[in-house]
């Protein structure tokens, strides 16, 4: 074989392997974990790149991954924060609950609130449900409708950044579970949560790549009003494949839907409740967390002061940690 294929073949083949040795250890520790919360009736439902390893590749070398998210109920955070620590991980800080091996090889974020949805439509997520083999286990899963909408919420809404392995998510994902979407009620949900520019913008582009997206979907989510044209601009401009700095904070906020939900996104992160104070911090400060609340906002605020000093001076520089490329993985 001439060089000039034998090299990107063989690239191609430490990649393959490389993901297959790295996925099976993380892979080995969720059935692992998802067996023991399962026996102390703890429900798990896996997201993202883990879900789609589990219900939509057939192999595991094809899809890279970095970390492992999971949906929990909230009356099963501290015992699922409790289970980890007792398995040696270390919690970061950081919204919900991430947790890293000290090896570096598993990285945990679980969370137990979608952000889009309102409280009182939590719980539809859990009973509708449905289960995949996996390695000789069940799995609970998102259902399908839900698993597509949380996933473009996820890398369009949410983080603004569309790389070539959404495409290939998405054409693994609609192969496998297309059959199970109603492409009707998919356009219903969404234009309830508000998602219709952005998801419009993500599909197209997936169409463009060859994944099979209904023409009769797109053209009902195609922005019509002004407003939805100027959004469809903004993700247009800044949820390249690239990504850009600071953009996916920006985009959470425009994920919010409605005022009510932008106020949510501000209380949560100027104000977090007691229920979050104590799953952080332990129940014996707890006595502690009304002067948490009078300090926090003044730390946010001079967080983001430093945050945004580093990044003109960064910006002045053109360094590379302020305009390179964001990681592509999900």
């Amino acid at each position: 074989m001439p060089n000039n294929l034998s090299d990107p073949w063989r690239l191609f083949e430490a990649d393959y392997q490389q993901n297959v040795a790295e996925n099976q250890i993380r892979v080995d520790f969720f059935l692992s974990f998802h067996q023991e919360c399962r026996a102390l009736g703890i429900a798990l439902i896996p997201l993202k790149g883990l879900e789609l390893l589990i219900r939509a590749y057939p192999v595991l070398g094809v899809r890279p991954m970095v970390d492992m998210d999971f949906l929990i109920q909230p009356k099963d955070a501290a015992k699922v924060k409790q289970l980890l620590e007792a398995r040696g991980l270390r919690r970061l800080p950081d919204d919900g609950l991430t947790f890293v091996s000290r090896d570096g090889r598993i990285n945990l974020d679980i969370i137990w609130d979608i952000w889009y949805l309102p409280a009182a439509l939590q719980s539809g997520l859990w009973t509708r449900t449905v289960q995949r083999p996996f390695q000789g286990i069940s799995i609970d899963c998102l259902h399908p409708l839900d698993s597509l909408i949380y996933y473009l919420a996820f890398v369009i809404a949410h983080r603004g950044q569309v790389t070539p392995l959404f495409s290939q998510d998405l054409d693994y994902f609609l192969k496998a579970e297309g059959a199970a979407i109603s492409w009707p009620d998919f356009i219903q949900e969404t234009g309830r949560l508000g998602f219709q520019t952005a998801f419009f913008y993500g599909l197209r582009q997936a169409r463009q790549a060859g994944v099979s997206i209904p023409e009769s979907a797109l053209h009902k989510l195609q922005p019509r009003s002004a407003v939805q044209k100027k959004m469809l601009q903004f993700y247009e401009s800044f949820a390249s494949e690239t990504g850009r700095p600071r953009v996916s904070y920006l985009c959470t906020w425009l994920s919010y839907p409605r005022v009510s939900g932008k106020l949510k996104l501000l209380r949560s992160k100027l104000l977090p409740s007691a229920f979050e104070f104590e799953l952080h911090h332990g129940k014996e400060k707890a006595r502690w967390y009304f002067p948490f609340l009078l300090f926090h906002p003044f730390w946010l605020v001079l967080r983001g002061f430093a945050t945004l000093l580093r990044d003109l001076r960064l910006w002045k520089r053109r360094s590379p940690a302020l305009t390179g490329p964001h990681s592509p993985l999900y």
